[in-house]
């Protein structure tokens, strides 16, 4: 009698991978055993049947939320199995992967409008396909004691179920009912009660705003269509005109208000409900001011399915102060944002925003990668031993760790300035600590002296390697796509902000890599930015230094016009004297600039790229122009066209048009340059500017028309939430 022994690692504990490892051996006749451990799902088969029939039929019949990463296979000791049967978990240090939440399943929600069963209108149905997991998770390996469900007791019908080889729930970790499971609660003026939903209901309808609880924190819901209370959502979380989230009962509902394509379609009924970014129908007053698009999704929990039973339309933000974390538990001030609160007795190990994307070219572009694709792995195609913490960068952040050769990235944790998103860091690397028994060999962070995740490194008291920024934009995309470095490319780094190996602010970026060094090659000609950061809150001071530059005069146009004389004078003096005005070479700031010369940006931005974001949504199609540009040397001069664009009498959508073309151009004529030169043959593109998806397209059409094989983050995001990926990846190549 042969027998097997089978080891999986991936992310194969959370997604029902036992229970179908299970129905799969009893299938083929096979006796053992499988269970979790630390290092993955461990299968031992017994029997007449093929194995290798066996483990090809596992990876191809394996539940649709797992991923095998390896699979090791060896002769095992015959130990007599009379049955096959699931094992109790073993303990040890964690090789696993936590599984991402998931939607509430067709199957589940059928089941909670159904009258005649015994789960209805109970808010916390779930089952092996879908419901929490990585906000539940707190420690592996993944069983029910080792998750937020610790407290409660399955009652016999659950239990039942939970042991039923046969039934859609079986091992399904968070199972419950109303009888056994968490309970909501209903809190207003003060007075908490059970149940409520349809209170909370009753009270968005009079125009309050609703604290709901759910997977990863607190939403704040109130009705997209009630112009009050959106005015006053606003006051409450000081937030003038950064756009809001809309939830959408169901897509009929969203072809009312925004223009849906089939991949678009798709990625909001896609297991992972993310917010996606879709082209306004009509204008919603107070949603996304000035912006093109709407950020829509699709309720995700039972919770919000009931709620939206009889609301079709709601703005769903996160609960959280300017910047902040968003909130997870009732303390953290949640009353103070909204009128009432529904929440529950759930506990949420670790907080977790909504991803946010939007599709290019098909494909997916992440503006905020967090629930439904985190903690995924991404898997490195060189051997590593070490263990890596890369603490990223100073806006938008994220880390990352290098784990048993994967490169674990977290949920986009914010602002390292406020002391509430460092604290944010800390709780969620203790939760990788916890999940993956992690302790770093190494610290991988930014350049830039300044920053406090470069403090935070310094502290550690282990080796540290900084990465300068861009170049951690460009390894981002090399780690995601499995590329090697030591094959030639060209690199292309656009941002707002990123400290430069000459203590310049960076971010205009072109960088050939010819197989074993990367070499910076082409910039921005450098422009002083007036007032250092306070640029970036106010851009129209970065038009003032492009006229400046380029025509040696300021002309008062486009939001100059709204300017103080005297703010003007003396930041003119400012430059003229550089007094406090650091160079910069930033492609963010240039598109801040373009924006204010034609008066489309603020005064004042509300949200980072707020100018820029302007600029793309009066951009229309069918424009091919662009303005002129030299290229002198290494640095790329914009003179030519800042002069052009002032004088050019066109409407102000075909100038915006024309500029994005010219940027476009630019990146067509470096990489020409480059392929005669070099014989360059793939483009990595990095950084947050090509969020831009006007841009984007443009690029990526311009670079495939040239038969270039163009390489963009797709897994990770294009900002700065992707640079921890790129530090852990430059670091693992650094430490292997």
């Amino acid at each position: 009698m042969k027998s097997t022994k089978i080891l999986v690692k991936g992310t194969v504990q959370g997604v029902g991978f036992r229970p179908c490892v299970y129905s799969l051996a009893r299938k083929m006749d096979f006796t053992g055993f499988v269970k979790n451990t630390p290092k993955g799902v461990e299968i031992h088969i017994e029997g007449q049947s093929d194995a290798d029939v066996f483990v090809k039929r596992l990876k191809e019949e394996s539940p649709p939320h797992s991923r095998i990463l390896k699979l090791d296979v060896q002769t095992g000791e015959y130990k007599g199995y009379s049955d096959f049967s699931i094992l109790s978990t073993s303990e040890g240090d964690a090789s696993v992967f936590a599984p991402p939440d998931l939607f509430t399943c067709r199957d589940c929600l059928d089941e909670m409008f159904d009258p005649a069963d015994r789960r209805y209108r109970y808010p916390f149905i779930n089952c092996t396909n879908c419901g929490p997991r990585y906000t539940i998770i707190q420690s592996f390996p993944y069983d029910r004691a080792k998750t937020t469900m610790n407290t409660f007791q399955m009652c016999k019908e659950c239990s039942e179920e939970y042991s039923d080889p046969t039934n859609r729930r079986f091992h399904a970790e968070p199972v419950a009912c109303s009888q056994c499971g968490p309970d909501i609660f209903f809190i207003e003026n003060g007075k908490k009660e059970r149940g409520g939903i349809e209170k909370a209901v009753k009270r968005i309808k009079e125009g309050k705003i609703l604290g709901l609880k759910g997977l990863g924190g607190f939403h704040l819901l109130c009705d997209a269509y009630n112009r009050e209370s959106i005015l006053k959502l606003r006051q409450l979380k000081a937030r003038e005109r950064k756009p809001f989230a809309l939830m959408a009962r169901d897509l009929d509902t969203l072809e009312e208000i925004v223009i849906l394509n089939a991949a678009e379609r798709d990625t909001l009924l896609s297991p992972q409900r993310p917010i996606v970014l879709l082209k306004k129908k009509i204008e919603i007053l107070g949603i996304s001011p000035q912006i093109d698009t709407y950020g829509v999704m699709l309720p995700y929990t039972p919770l919000h399915a009931l709620i939206l039973e009889k609301l079709p339309l709601l703005v769903a933000t996160s609960a959280n102060l300017s910047e902040s974390p968003i909130f997870k538990d009732e303390k953290e001030w949640v009353a103070d944002l909204s009128d009432c609160v529904l929440s529950h007795n759930r506990e949420i190990a670790v907080r977790c925003d909504d991803s946010v994307l939007k599709l290019v070219d098909k494909k997916k572009v992440f503006l905020r990668r967090a629930r439904g694709f985190v903690p995924e792995p991404l898997e490195l195609h060189i051997p590593c031993s070490s263990k890596i913490l890369a603490l990223g960068g100073e806006l938008k952040n994220t880390i990352s760790i290098v784990h048993d050769n994967n490169i674990i990235t977290s949920q986009y944790l914010g602002d390292m300035k406020d002391l509430r998103n460092r604290r944010y860091l800390e709780e969620v690397f203790d939760h990788f600590s916890r999940l993956y028994s992690f302790t770093p060999d190494y610290i991988s962070c930014d350049l830039h002296p300044q920053f406090t995740t470069t403090r935070i490194a310094e502290k550690w008291g282990k080796p540290v390697l900084k990465v300068q920024h861009h170049v951690a934009h460009i390894y981002s995309v090399l780690a995601e796509n499995g590329l090697s470095p030591d094959e030639p490319f060209l690199g292309i780094a656009f941002d707002g902000v990123g400290y430069g190996e000459d203590n310049a602010i960076w971010g205009g970026e072109f960088f050939f890599n010819d197989g074993e060094k990367l070499q910076r090659t082409y910039h921005l000609k450098y422009i002083p930015q007036p007032g250092g950061d306070m640029a970036v809150k106010e851009p129209w001071r970065m038009a003032l230094s492009y006229l400046l530059d380029a025509l040696g005069d300021v002309p008062i146009v486009g939001i100059l016009k709204e300017v103080d004389e005297k703010k003007i004078t003396g930041v003119t003096n400012a430059i003229k004297k550089n007094i406090n005005s650091p160079l910069t070479s930033s492609m963010g700031r240039l598109f801040d600039a373009i924006s204010s010369i034609l008066g489309i940006a603020p005064l004042r931005i509300d949200y980072e790229a707020e100018a820029a974001m302007r600029l793309e949504a009066v951009a229309p199609e069918g424009i091919s122009d662009y303005y002129p540009v030299e290229i002198n040397g290494q640095e790329i001069d914009m003179r030519k066209a800042i002069k052009e664009l002032v004088n050019d009498e066109a409407p102000l959508p075909v100038k915006s048009a024309k500029f994005h073309n010219s940027v476009a151009k630019i990146i067509e004529v470096i990489t020409q340059t480059c392929k005669d030169k070099h014989n360059v043959k793939r483009v990595i593109l990095g950084g947050g500017v090509f969020l831009n998806s006007y841009l984007l397209n443009r690029t990526l059409k311009r670079l495939k028309d040239m038969d270039i094989e163009v390489f963009i983050p797709c897994k990770l995001s294009f900002g700065d939430e992707g640079i921890s990926a790129g530090q852990a990846y430059y670091s693992a190549i650094h430490y292997k």
